[in-house]
């Protein structure tokens, strides 16, 4: 999977299945921008990522507030021009029946381009909340 000079959103970036997804996207060539509510958790884990050599940013957003959430895809898509894909996992719940790495395996590759044939795809993962107008409107902007 390559992500080569793709900027890839993950919001709940700080932990669990966030930080997977994260963590290998950033691996596989991504411009990351981890989005949380918990700055210092997202500086930490921006840091972590770019220790490792690859390329993160740390974004403050609540994503139940609507002004958050046009400020995140705004510095985003600032980063290499435009937001290539979303994994949107803030609110996700522990105890799952996959493992972070293992939804971070699933998120990755509908992220890369070996998925460009799939459109649409929705992955629930139990326990998340989104605020699908918001986030809607500014993936798509102008529509």
């Amino acid at each position: 999977m390559g992500f080569d000079g793709r900027c890839i959103l993950v919001t709940g970036g700080v932990s669990g299945i966030g930080h997977a997804i994260a963590r290998k996207c950033a691996s596989a060539g991504a411009v990351v921008a981890v989005a949380d509510q918990n700055e210092a958790g997202a500086r930490d884990a921006a840091a972590a990522i770019t220790a490792s050599g690859s390329k993160a940013v740390a974004i403050r957003a609540d994503i139940s507030d609507p002004e958050d959430v046009s400020w995140m895809f705004t510095f985003a898509s600032a980063l290499t021009g435009r937001i290539n894909g979303m994994a949107h996992c803030a609110g996700i719940a522990a105890n799952r029946y996959g493992t972070p790495e293992e939804v971070a395996e699933v998120a990755a590759f509908l992220l890369s381009e070996a998925a460009a044939y799939v459109n649409g795809v929705v992955m629930p993962i139990d326990g998340a909340f989104m605020r699908s107008g918001v986030i809607k409107r500014n993936m798509n902007p102008g529509r």
